[in-house]
């Protein structure tokens, strides 16, 4: 079964109704570029009608707001939050994956951060992430970290968070592994094709990186 944004934005118009008078909340923080650390950690609550063009994800149709998240529980994980109309996929992926005794040590999904994007006049970025909005996933993070300077992986590569990436580790990802075709199978972009100066190793997203 292969995800498309279409379905998705799909299924998200249907709930419409997200909206009406109900409240967003969420928490959030800004990376700061210059210091490389989050500053203006945060809690949002706002009623749905004020949320920003920024706060949704027009891509997927899912927000930032943590009442459009739901909980998924696996044995041997920590459950981990994704947007509502992804869940179903996701589960089913996960479903499968230790069905064939994967190798999952971590997932991480839901949670919000402006970490892309533009960088206003204090360093800071002003873009939330793809995490943000529950469309995204980062597997085992101890062991597949995100680099800068790293068109190809070789040495000048520099980790700047997660675990190091070893292709002999079997708890790494690289391609071909069973964890990055399932996904990718199903319609989500793996990290460590990014073109460009990063590579994230530990990320899967439905909307890009």
């Amino acid at each position: 079964m292969r995800v498309g944004l279409v379905v998705l934005a799909m299924s998200l118009a249907s709930n419409a109704a997200w909206g009406g008078e109900q409240f967003c909340s969420y928490t959030t923080y800004q990376w700061n570029v210059n210091t490389r650390k989050s500053v203006g950690h945060r809690k949002v609550v706002k009623p749905y009608g004020e949320l920003t063009e920024a706060e949704r994800d027009v891509r997927s149709g899912c927000t930032v707001c943590e009442e459009d998240q739901v909980t998924l529980a696996f044995p041997g994980l920590r459950p981990f939050k994704v947007c509502k109309s992804v869940a179903p996929h996701v589960r089913e992926i996960i479903d499968i994956l230790q069905r064939r005794q994967a190798p999952l040590l971590e997932v991480t999904g839901y949670r919000v951060g402006m970490t892309r994007g533009d960088v206003d006049a204090a360093g800071n970025r002003t873009g939330f992430s793809n995490h943000s909005f529950g469309v995204a996933l980062d597997i085992n993070t101890s062991h597949n970290g995100l680099y800068e300077n790293c068109v190809e992986f070789n040495s000048s590569c520099r980790l700047i968070k997660g675990g190091n990436w070893v292709p002999d580790d079997p708890l790494s990802l690289i391609r071909g592994s069973i964890i990055v075709e399932e996904f990718k199978r199903n319609g989500f972009l793996w990290g460590g094709e990014i073109a460009g100066q990063q590579k994230d190793f530990m990320h899967f997203s439905l909307t890009g990186y």
